[in-house]
């Protein structure tokens, strides 16, 4: 389903110019070797691009982002195996160096050889200024007489870092030598001249005959995976009728290509005002892709960011109606989804991965309707709102919530895959999502510095979304006062309690009864709630006011003096939720309060 979708969406990036034409792949170039009209290397300059960031102190950084070019058809390849206009050192030069000793040695003759023996065949014919200089540099290069060279010397330590590099003519007006008509028009011959080929099949994704590709070019961009690919046979075991490494899939050298060329687009293609990926995000260490197959649409991408992965994204740049939109969400009011997108029936893929080995692992693909999507992530932000803030709740904010704050760990890809579900495709939470978040309500403790880590907005929603969702409840965002269910009402009171002890001691104590209690208090009410009450009526004698008596008289008549003995998991959801909402409560008036 992917791979065709890729393929769909390659031909979409092929008609708007943004992908490579047959025959020719993108490379990343950060140093350009400059060649005089005889083939001496009379420099290697740094040709990225200086880019001023700040960081999250407020410190302005220099990054270099490399520049893309186009060259000829690269193909994987695990043996030594020279391209066309190589852009390796390791075959430009033949050379390593060792930065202890400051010396370069011979260490890869025979894929220099390749190199030249290639490319000397290839550019054979050709008559360019740049090209004859490169045929020089191909014909007079030794590597054993340039170990001393100091330019390819200092290069040294970059050298090391396998940068991809190009070739420039010396002096003013000089040309790159992958910009030469002549080697472009080569390349696209070459690239409709097919080798004849006795595999040739029908291939899987397009239906179409071709030449069956016998490996599968990288995909890149994923978090954690410098390279990947979607196809590939180890070993015999899987091996099929005869058919050995990726002749098992059945995909054609047109297809792969396609797929591979519009993975890397999109996992790759950047804002060039914002500087910031259009199509990918990060959940943790999950990399997530957003495409619609027949269109480019980026204020679709933008905006499934902003609900998921991003909350930085300009929500002002996304639609007029977004401002009122998160004012609905955030008040847990239903929205109209024909109020943002008025072409919602393409369909729209939503892809995750996490880092392999080798082969790309995906743990989630998703096919529906960009406005269908789009419905159930809307659906999850109004489920986990609380009120508290007008940016919706990204799903790694929720993951952070998941594991201990002293914690490098994060959330395992299972369940943020099982998530995923509930907010893309609008199915249940994960049943372990909700003993969680409630094992960190009840374990966590505030700090000096967090007084929110134990009880916040974003874990009481998550509660909140479960028990509605899951269990078929019906918890607001705010206070329901008319609500009878015991586990509810012994959270309000635990809040009443607290709030008792506060205002009696009249300072800011640092810990209250929630630092002690609160954890027994959520599974035993019974055993904790009644001592608790007792200890209140010392604390209510310091108090001018009878306000919090009366809260306190209240929730005890609807709870007609019997507290649960022990709660269920869902229970439990259902006394924190009593907690906050009681705890948090917006402040009556100063003459109710009296």
């Amino acid at each position: 389903m992917l791979i065709r979708a890729l393929c769909d969406y390659y031909d979409v990036l092929a008609a708007n110019g943004d992908v490579n034409e047959k025959g020719f792949s993108k490379v990343l170039l950060q140093y350009a070797i400059t060649l005089s009209p005889d083939g001496r290397i009379t420099g290697i300059n740094d040709i990225r691009r200086e880019r001023q960031v700040t960081d999250k102190k407020g410190k302005v950084k220099t990054e270099y982002d490399p520049v893309t070019a186009s060259f000829p058809f690269r193909e994987k390849s695990t043996s030594i195996k020279a391209y066309n206009i190589d852009h390796r050192p390791k075959y430009i030069f033949g050379m390593t160096y060792d930065p202890a000793s400051d010396t370069l040695s011979v260490t890869d003759k025979v894929a220099n050889d390749k190199f030249k023996e290639k490319n000397l065949e290839f550019i054979e014919g050709m008559d360019d200024p740049t090209v004859n200089a490169f045929r020089n540099f191909l014909e007079s290069f030794v590597p054993e007489d340039e170990t001393e060279n100091p330019i390819i010397k200092k290069f040294g330590k970059e050298m090391a870092k396998n940068p991809s590099v190009c070739f420039i003519l010396d002096g003013f007006g000089g040309k790159y030598l992958h910009e030469c008509r002549c080697i472009i028009e080569k390349a696209r011959s070459e690239a409709e001249e097919e080798e004849p080929s006795e595999d040739e099949r029908t291939c899987a994704i397009s239906g179409k005959k071709g030449r069956i590709a016998r490996t599968h070019a990288d995909v890149k961009g994923i978090l954690g995976q410098k390279a990947g690919t979607f196809v590939c046979v180890k070993g015999s075991a899987g091996e099929s009728y005869g058919k050995t490494q990726a002749y098992t899939s059945n995909i054609s050298e047109e297809s792969m290509s396609k797929y591979t060329e519009a993975f890397n687009y999109l996992t790759s293609h950047v804002d060039p005002n914002t500087q910031k990926f259009t199509n990918k995000a990060y959940i943790d260490s999950m990399t997530v892709i957003f495409f619609a197959a027949d269109k480019k649409s980026d204020e679709e991408d933008a905006l499934l960011r902003f609900f998921t992965c991003d909350d930085k994204v300009d929500a002002a740049a996304l639609a007029p109606q977004l401002k009122s939109l998160m004012e609905h969400i955030s008040k847990g009011d239903a929205v109209d989804i024909n109020r943002i997108v008025t072409e919602s029936s393409a369909d729209y893929y939503v892809a995750g991965f996490v880092p392999n080995s080798s082969r790309v692992c995906m743990k989630f693909c998703y096919r529906d309707t960009f406005g269908n999507i789009l419905e159930n992530v809307i659906r999850h932000q109004r489920d986990i709102s609380m009120g508290a803030s007008d940016k919706p709740v990204t799903i790694s904010q929720l993951t952070a919530e998941l594991v201990s704050p002293v914690s490098k760990e994060q959330a395992s890809p299972p369940l943020i895959s099982a998530l995923a579900d509930s907010i893309f495709l609008g199915r249940r939470y994960p049943d372990s999502l909700l003993a969680t978040v409630i094992n960190r309500v009840k374990t966590d403790s505030d700090t000096d510095n967090n007084k929110y880590l134990k009880i916040n907005p974003r874990r009481i929603g998550i509660i909140k979304a479960c028990l509605n969702r899951n269990y078929k409840e019906e918890f607001t965002v705010a206070l329901d006062e008319t609500r009878k269910d015991k586990a509810y009402l012994c959270g309000r009171l635990f809040a009443v309690l607290e709030k008792i002890q506060q205002a009696s001691q009249g300072t800011e104590l640092n810990s209250t009864i929630k630092d002690s209690y609160f954890g027994a208090a959520c599974s035993k009410p019974s055993v904790v709630l009644p001592r608790l009450i007792m200890l209140a009526q010392n604390h209510l004698k310091k108090l001018d006011s009878d306000y919090y008596n009366r809260c306190l008289g209240d929730i005890l008549n609807l709870l007609e003096g019997n507290f649960p003995s022990a709660l269920s998991i869902e229970e439990q959801g259902a006394f924190i939720i009593g907690y906050y909402q009681q705890f948090f409560r917006k402040n009556k008036s100063s003459k109710e309060s009296e």
